[in-house]
């Protein structure tokens, strides 16, 4: 008998996937949005936003003038157009402090001593102090400890002149072994040749107790370069303080500044051993400050006014101004100056017409335009958010100067 086998099926619970569809790249919208920027980067930096200045270097020669110009503090008295200006007096003062080494050497022996005999000659006595210089016939100097007088010369019974006499002890005037030994005579160095033959000493034994023994000391050499140091140094410092001080606008010249120095204390005196000492400096200055541009454009116009037709000085030119000091009173706030006034002369060309013929034009285009017109030696281009360096079409975006090319 066949049997058969029966399975029973369950069901299956399947899960179907369901497959979306991929989104679509926006691809072409976005390369739109592109070039939509690229266009407007590009018409901005090339039609809207450029711009260029052209500055032309004309053939020039210089044209100078002399002007007598006053500064004062006293705005009453101010009148430019009789070049009496404005100025302000600025006053500064700096110190310091520093160490120098002694390179001075004295003998801190002692000094010789000795006995002289003044003879006076001559009817008036003389007197002799420790300020009169007694020179020896071997050239070393004494001078008198005390100060004596040498009475005058007399009659004796007999008719004969007796010199007038008296002694004093003498010592050299620097100390050393060198004015040991020394005799004879010595004159009186503050009396005349003719009264000093009259008039002297006799050494009666030989000068005799110096003593050498060199040290280094501050020597007065030492102390004034140190000055001279110290003032050159504050000098900066002064310049730089003063020119912090003035307003704005204003500057100062080097040859309006007045200095003053004063040492305000040393550790030593001169002549005193040491091997360094220190010195405590005080630089005062008092200065006129001045509208520089003011000044020089005022004189700017004035040569222009004299020009030829024709001629013409660049807005640009600074031109130069060579002051020199004729009087500065501080006390009166004034300063009297002539200034040589210097400025580059170019003849005049139509710089409207240039730009007239130049927009829209390449840089190379417009330069050689340029630089084909009479009187113009060089051309400079200054481009502003300009991607092609041509130059805009817009006359407001252009302008035209006449300058040394290099500003």
């Amino acid at each position: 008998m066949i049997s058969f086998s029966t399975k029973s099926f369950r069901p299956h619970n399947y899960k179907w996937k369901t497959i979306k569809p991929k989104k679509r790249r926006h691809w072409l919208w976005r390369g739109v949005l592109l070039l939509f920027f690229l266009a407007v980067f590009y018409v901005l930096f090339t039609k809207v936003l450029p711009s260029v200045k052209v500055i032309i270097t004309t053939e020039m020669e210089n044209i100078s003038q002399n002007f007598d110009v006053q500064l004062t503090v006293d705005q009453t008295k101010v009148n430019e157009e009789n070049n009496i200006f404005a100025g302000v007096i600025v006053l500064v003062s700096e110190t310091k402090e520093t160490e120098f080494k002694a390179t001075g050497t004295k003998n801190l022996g002692d000094h010789a001593k000795g006995q002289v005999v003044f003879l006076n000659k001559t009817g008036n006595p003389q007197p002799v102090t420790p300020e009169m210089d007694l020179i020896s016939d071997q050239g070393i100097v004494f001078q008198v400890k005390e100060a004596v007088t040498v009475p005058g010369a007399k009659v004796d019974d007999q008719g004969q002149v007796v010199s007038g006499e008296n002694r004093a002890e003498i010592v050299a005037k620097d100390a050393g072994a060198k004015a040991n030994n020394i005799f004879g005579r010595v004159n009186i160095a503050a009396l005349t040749l003719d009264r000093q033959e009259k008039i002297y000493g006799m050494i009666e034994n030989n000068t005799s107790g110096g003593t050498d023994k060199n040290k280094t000391v501050v020597s007065q050499e030492d102390l004034d370069q140190a000055k001279d140091k110290m003032t050159k140094d504050l000098e900066l410092v002064v310049k730089e303080s003063l020119s912090k001080k003035v307003t704005e606008g204003l500057i100062i010249s080097d040859q309006l500044i007045q200095f003053n120095s004063s040492i305000d204390s040393a550790s030593v005196e001169v002549d005193s051993p040491a091997e360094d000492f220190k010195i405590t400096l005080t630089l005062k200055a008092q200065a006129f400050a001045y509208n520089n541009k003011n000044l020089r454009q005022n004189l700017k116009e004035k040569i222009g006014q004299k020009l030829k037709p024709g001629q013409t000085i660049a807005d640009l030119e600074f031109g130069s101004l060579e002051l020199n000091i004729k009087q500065v009173d501080f006390n009166y706030g004034t300063a009297d100056l002539s200034i040589k006034a210097t400025f580059p002369v170019a003849e005049n060309i139509d710089l409207e017409t240039i730009k007239t013929n130049i927009l829209g034009k390449s840089e190379t285009e417009a330069r050689r335009y340029i630089l084909s017109l009479p009187k113009v030696k060089d051309v400079r281009f200054d481009f502003s958010w300009s991607l092609n360096n041509l130059i805009p079409e817009k006359e407001n975006k252009v302008i035209v100067e006449i300058g040394k090319g290099v500003i």
